[in-house]
């Protein structure tokens, strides 16, 4: 007995050894790395396991460089569009998030903010039905519900009136859809594929939470939608009693026409093409655009692959540039040090900055660390709003009157590194005046946050939120 205990024992010390040489190498975050040693010294073969399922680099060397070769496939012919008119910030900020990895602006856009469910659907399926060469759809969540049905009874009418329709969705987020009503669609003659399968015979990639959050239609290249939105209804996880109070989930997608939708129909074929292997390119996918309106527009893809945490130095820099208002709705807010750098910055700069997040979101854990940040925030001159109604779920930034950002990216660790993200960037003040209006009903519907009030709450209260908070790197 004493010898099995002795070899565990040293069995132990090995794993704490090699793991501590292993995480300090491999991790590129000195607080998750923290986190990983604090774990794995306490408990090393829980730790092992843990890590090497959730905690490992993202994506296999041989994937990196795959994925990386096929960005672009879609648009090796195409030439660049001429670069839209910005003033001197937008110009800045445009510049920088080039620089990071995403497309350049493109002008000449038309853009029409959707903020109710019936609304979106209700656009989205017009939409379909008017397709005349293909539908695409790129979404973290289908369900299976009236939402998710009635989205694909869309798409089989579009297949029988023979147009294309290509259906990715995270295998995980999906996973409803995947066990019965995405064979609707493949006996109508769509393709459907599962995205990031947790299967470990099929996993392209070390991580299994790696998920691709991304919120994306496309229809004939010329329409698009992205947001928040998912495909599923929006009373998921709310009361039987909120529901009759009229509490929903509160989202917001944008539809785009114009230049700009080539850009996001190059970020189907790239994710289209790294599970598929097959190559989407030519003028019906991608058509020659015309100029619809005068939005100027810049993608922001962001995933795991890119060297750099794509979002959140978009957000960095845009909070850089604040001096006036700046206005950021998220249902998750983990930030990191230099997010709440940007924001208390901001702040005392003189800029009014209007934090909008839920007063319960449908994860305790997130909630219990955005808490832990707000007497910090609040010090500084950040005004924080617990949103009332519903489950509050758009990701959304406006900043003076100079740019807005709508996006998938909770603005949270693991969306700043670990999920497929996608988000636009306009460049425009009557757009960022009607997203502006969104929030501030969002606003209207929260309860602001009383510092002295918030100071003064027990220690029942506090530790919690301290505790969440150090496992915050993880999340």
């Amino acid at each position: 007995m004493n010898v099995w205990i002795a070899i565990y024992i040293t069995v132990e010390w090995i794993v704490r050894i090699g793991m501590a040489f292993i995480i300090v190498l491999r991790q590129q975050r000195p607080n998750s790395a923290l986190a990983w040693l604090v774990l794995v010294m306490l408990l090393p073969v829980p730790g092992l396991v843990l890590y090497l399922l959730f905690g490992e680099a993202g994506f296999r060397r041989a994937r990196v460089m795959r994925y990386c070769a096929g960005l672009g496939l879609s648009r090796q012919n195409r030439a660049r569009t001429l670069a839209p008119e910005l003033r001197e910030k937008q110009r800045i900020l445009e510049g920088v998030t080039e620089r990071l990895g995403a497309p350049p602006a493109r002008g000449g856009n038309d853009v029409e903010f959707l903020t109710e469910l019936d609304q979106f659907l209700a656009r989205l399926c017009a939409d379909i039905a008017a397709a005349k060469h293909h539908v695409h759809l790129l979404y973290f969540i289908i369900a299976d519900d009236d939402a998710g049905r009635r989205i694909v009874d869309a798409l089989v009418a579009a297949r029988g009136r023979g147009v294309e329709v290509r259906v990715l969705a995270d295998a995980a987020g999906s996973f409803g859809f995947f066990m019965g009503l995405d064979t609707k669609l493949r006996d109508a003659g769509a393709e459907v594929h599962d995205h990031l399968p947790v299967n470990p015979l099929r996993r392209k990639l070390i991580r299994f939470d790696l998920r691709n959050h991304r919120k994306l239609a496309i229809i004939d290249g010329r329409v698009a939608f992205t947001g928040s939105n998912n495909l599923v209804q929006d009373d998921v996880g709310i009361s039987r009693r909120a529901r009759k109070r009229g509490a929903r989930w509160q989202d917001v997608t944008v539809r785009l026409e114009g230049p700009s939708v080539t850009g996001l129909q190059e970020v189907f074929a790239d994710d289209w093409h790294f599970e598929t292997d097959q190559v989407l390119d030519g003028p019906l996918y991608f058509p020659t655009q015309e100029h619809v309106g005068d939005i100027p527009v810049q993608i922001v893809p962001s995933g795991p692959h890119q060297p750099e945490a794509l979002v959140r130095d978009c957000l960095v820099e845009a909070l850089h540039t604040a001096k006036r208002h700046v206005i950021i709705s998220t249902p998750y807010f983990v930030p990191d040090e230099s997010l709440m750098a940007a924001m208390r910055l901001a702040a005392l700069r003189g800029a009014q900055v209007d934090l909008v997040v839920p007063r319960q979101s449908d994860k305790v854990i997130c909630d219990l660390v955005a808490r832990s940040h707000f007497e910090e925030l609040m010090n500084a001159g950040v005004r924080i709003h617990l949103h009332q109604k519903g489950i509050l779920h758009a990701k959304t930034l406006t900043v003076d009157d100079e740019f807005s950002l709508v996006t998938s990216a909770n603005f949270d660790i693991r969306s700043f590194f670990l999920n497929f993200e996608l988000g636009v960037l306009l460049y425009e003040r009557n757009a960022t005046a009607r997203l502006r209006f969104c929030q501030t009903r969002y606003i209207e519907e929260s309860q602001k946050v009383n510092p002295t009030l918030w100071a003064g709450r027990s220690l029942r209260h506090r530790l919690p939120e301290r505790f969440a908070r150090l496992l915050s790197p993880l999340l």
